[in-house]
């Protein structure tokens, strides 16, 4: 939801993890002030591609909010609306991880055991430089708060129709720009899933990216929150679900659902052969998968 609806909904709890927020762009240098006129001003054109800066507020979801005891989480974005155009699709374009891929790494770790963890990098995109000259527009009650947090950036305010407005250019890779996945993600991720054998190697390999990066959220065990999915293992068992993403998104449609969909699969895709012979021993997965 917007910072708006949220500071609406959740009064105090939502401005502090704007305030929060705010002070981690901060602290990771991600852009400096412009000033709107004068000789060492932006430009009327550049002015005119500014993009403004979105906040949001988001509900945990799979940290376990709820309305009466909400999780929070606040997010600033770039409007990479005004960017569309300007660059070919090769130079935006960012690999991820292809979903095949991660269950049947899911499904290795369950078989044989490993020991896993998932960790998040902090800032992720903010740990890379952005490499153009990219300008963009704070406007609303935003300004105060960042006055409040860095009153040197009061010299590069000026006044639109009546409202103040902060311009300031981007010097780290901030979300929502089109090019800030592929800034970060050619040298390095952010959601990593890790697991091995054994557990000094996992936390060796921890070890080296915190050593870069800083101190990351890592969670060790058998329950994992993953790109928005819920993976949890049990004896030689995985399980990957969304159901509270599903559950909220059919919330959030305010419709009844009073009818089922025609799926393309058999009836019987999930009944058990038991006259089906055991796989036992060494499991071939290129041969099972084709």
């Amino acid at each position: 939801m917007s910072a708006k609806q949220g500071l609406m909904k959740y009064n105090k709890e939502a401005e502090l993890k704007l305030i929060a927020e705010f002070a981690h762009l901060l602290e990771f240098q991600v852009f400096h002030g412009v000033k709107a006129d004068g000789p060492d001003g932006i430009s009327l054109e550049e002015e005119r591609g500014a993009g403004d800066m979105i906040n949001l507020i988001e509900e945990k979801i799979n940290r376990g909010h709820t309305d009466e005891n909400p999780v929070l989480g606040a997010r600033s974005n770039f409007n990479g609306r005004v960017q569309r155009g300007i660059y070919t699709k090769d130079e935006t374009a960012s690999p991820t991880v292809d979903q095949d891929s991660l269950f049947i790494t899911c499904i290795v770790n369950a078989i044989k055991g490993r020991f896993k963890t998932t960790s998040d990098v902090r800032g992720a995109y903010l740990n890379a430089k952005m490499k153009d000259r990219v300008i963009m527009r704070i406007s609303g009650p935003e300004v105060n708060i960042f006055f409040g947090l860095d009153p040197s950036l009061k010299e590069f305010v000026t006044v639109v129709r009546g409202k103040k407005v902060l311009y300031v250019q981007l010097d780290r890779a901030l979300y929502g720009c089109v090019k800030s996945s592929i800034l970060w993600i050619c040298w390095y991720i952010d959601n990593n899933n890790i697991s091995h054998v054994k557990l000094e190697v996992v936390q060796d390999i921890i070890g080296k990216i915190e050593a870069k990066f800083g101190k990351m959220t890592n969670k060790y065990g058998g329950e994992h929150g993953f790109l928005g999915m819920k993976i949890s293992y049990k004896d030689d068992k995985v399980e990957i679900s969304m159901k509270k993403h599903i559950l909220k998104a059919i919330d959030m449609f305010m419709e009844d659902i009073n009818r089922e969909a025609t799926l393309p699969a058999k009836a019987y895709l999930f009944d058990v052969r038991e006259v089906a012979k055991d796989l036992k021993g060494p499991i071939d997965l290129k041969r099972i998968i084709g």
